[in-house]
């Protein structure tokens, strides 16, 4: 699928009703540190559940449809091998087939396709829009082939979407040891195993969010526990600290596109010697998202108004990007 909207690309699985169960049961371990943030969140499925039960096996029924064909019960004890499909957004989808590695074999689940073999790949699950949206694919001969995945046989486009420019200056980048630290406010866990599947580059995810951390003995065992408290904050003025912590120095060059790295921009550019700090500005609503002052996400306002006293470059997504996402490079070049 070739989707120019603003957003992450869809992909379908396929899933028992106790494989969707188990999807749940993961979400409804509830965070301390975040209470509700993961509570899950769907259409056309009903679920009931008590969390006074073990963790786990808190989910007591789920039920499929809407208000006007009403809602069915669905088997969620293993015994049915009906599948039924789940569309959600990659980034989630992500998260979502690595359960079984996150709860060592606890809660199982394998997507499948809809004949029920399993999924091999992230093209097998990419949602086809191309019969009912023609208007998403771009110009025949207009693809960055080097930036997008292509399915087995035909060639044909399957976009995983990214920044085409975020692409092109990855590939650039000379690597130390054949890697490049990323730096972003995700989790340190959870990005880790993703950050070199994710981008065009060999990447380690050297600074992140993370979270406390205590040595235990657990049956005569030494053993991590992860804490429901947050020991580094990757935003805003914990950017700079977890720079100078995990990569031991003030980087030359520094890019954000929000107030959240106002500080960062400011700590890299008061460095001796040549340095470069950038904005990016969020304006073009018509090929990705505009939005700056007033927005509820990514605000940037100090950032601009910060512009003016610093030596700091901001770029137009409108008036200076001649691509965002792949589909559109080639034809801009």
């Amino acid at each position: 699928m070739l989707d120019t909207t603003a957003g992450s690309t869809l992909v379908t699985g396929y899933f028992t009703g106790l494989e969707l169960k188990n999807m749940l049961e993961f979400f409804l371990v509830d965070n301390p540190a975040h209470p509700g943030e993961y509570f899950p969140r769907t259409s056309g499925l009903k679920v009931r559940h008590d969390m006074s039960r073990p963790k786990f096996d808190v989910v007591t029924a789920l039920e499929l449809g809407d208000l006007d064909r009403r809602y069915k019960a669905i088997d969620i004890a293993g015994k049915d091998a009906r599948l039924y499909s789940l569309t959600t957004p990659l980034y989630l989808a992500t998260i979502l087939v690595a359960i079984p590695k996150y709860t060592k074999g606890k809660l199982p689940l394998q997507a499948k396709k809809k004949d029920g073999q399993p999924l091999t790949s992230k093209v097998e699950a990419l949602d086809d829009l191309r019969s009912g949206t023609p208007e998403l694919l771009p110009p025949a001969g207009t693809l960055d082939k080097a930036s997008i995945t292509t399915t087995d046989g035909t060639g044909a486009p399957g976009e995983i979407k990214e920044w085409q420019a975020i692409m092109d200056h990855l590939r650039n980048l000379p690597a130390k040891n054949s890697e490049l630290p990323i730096i972003t406010g995700g989790g340190i866990e959870f990005m880790r195993p993703l950050a070199g599947e994710s981008l065009w580059h060999p990447t380690r995810a050297s600074h992140r969010q993370q979270r406390r951390a205590e040595d235990e003995l657990r049956d005569g065992k030494p053993v991590l526990i992860k804490l429901p408290e947050i020991a580094h904050n990757d935003d805003k003025d914990g950017k700079p600290v977890g720079i100078q912590c995990h990569i031991g120095h003030r980087t030359l060059m520094a890019c954000g596109n929000s107030d959240g790295d106002f500080e960062m921009l400011a700590w890299t550019t008061a460095g001796a010697g040549p340095r470069f700090g950038m904005l990016i500005h969020h304006t073009d609503a018509d090929r990705e998202w505009a939005y700056d002052r007033d927005s509820h996400v990514g605000n940037l306002d100090k950032g601009l108004d910060g512009v003016s006293v610093r030596t700091w470059v901001v770029t137009s997504m409108k008036d200076d990007w001649k691509a965002i996402f792949p589909e559109a490079a080639t034809a801009a070049e």
